[in-house]
């Protein structure tokens, strides 16, 4: 954020990821309002690398605390094509559309 400062420009801002994010972050909502509307894009994959609802982290309240902090960006998978591709994708897509209801 301090970069983000220093540079002043309205066009640069920041792409969170939330595999690497629960490796550096203590708590990922924290972190996610206080990068608010610098947020340009985010990337979603579980603490293990796999799509969302392979591991642990709890995208309900990360994708609530995303919402209310004014991102209205896309939401984009990142993550291991594990146990193969179609089904990593589709196992996303169903995770994250269950959640969002």
């Amino acid at each position: 954020m301090k970069l983000i400062s220093d540079v002043g420009k309205e066009n640069f801002g920041l792409f969170l990821d939330t595999f690497h994010m629960n490796i550096e972050e203590p708590i990922l909502g924290k972190s996610i309002e206080m990068c608010g509307d610098r947020i340009f894009h985010f990337h979603v994959a579980d603490s293990n690398r796999w799509y969302p609802g392979a591991g642990h982290l709890d995208f309900k309240s990360i994708l609530k605390t995303l919402s209310t902090s004014g991102y209205k960006g896309f939401v984009s998978g990142e993550f291991l094509p594990y146990p193969e591709v179609d089904t990593a994708a589709i196992k996303n897509l169903n995770y994250l559309r269950n959640i969002l209801k």
